[in-house]
């Protein structure tokens, strides 16, 4: 498989179908791969938290850098990615929105801000993770090879993900 790069989204489309392709004759336990698709699909926020993770690594990293080359940008900037997720989510929960206005509570709204952006990563690198393992789906990382990496999640930084190993 070839044309993926680090690209999120396209990585995550292939898997999955290859997990709900397989699953249903290769897994151990069909009932809870149907349980941890339907967790990653009712989650209000991971398509925009992997598009802009997706964006971000296609083109994002050298942003800046382009920007001082006065080389053309191509889109929005990293931080106008993540402000434009974080618009969406105090948009989802305007009680956060309220308690960003209030000196006492901005803390605790950003950590709750934080907390539903790193659930959302944890629960689809969670997910595809034991998918993957336990349908048995090893063509897919025969396939992707070493664009098959591994991701994890500073639960300190969001936003601060590396490459594992």
């Amino acid at each position: 498989m070839t044309g993926i790069g680090h690209d999120i989204v396209k990585l995550y489309s292939h898997v999955r179908g290859l997990i709900v392709q397989d699953a249903p004759t290769r897994s151990t336990a069909p009932a809870f791969i149907a349980e941890l698709l339907d967790k990653v699909d009712s989650n209000p926020h991971i398509g925009q938290v992997l598009e802009v993770l997706g964006t971000y690594a296609i083109r994002g990293r050298f942003y800046n850098l382009d920007h001082l080359a006065d080389a053309p940008q191509p889109g929005d900037s990293p931080k106008q990615l993540w402000e434009a997720l974080h618009h969406t989510l105090l948009t989802l929960h305007p009680n956060l929105l309220m308690q960003l206005a209030s000196v006492d509570q901005s803390q605790a709204a950003r950590a709750e801000l934080n907390k539903l952006i790193i659930g959302s990563i944890t629960d689809w690198q969670g997910a595809d993770h034991a998918c993957v393992d336990d349908a048995g789906v090893r063509r897919a990382g025969e396939e992707l090879g070493a664009e098959a990496g591994s991701i994890e999640v500073d639960d300190l930084r969001v936003g601060h993900i590396r490459a594992k190993g």
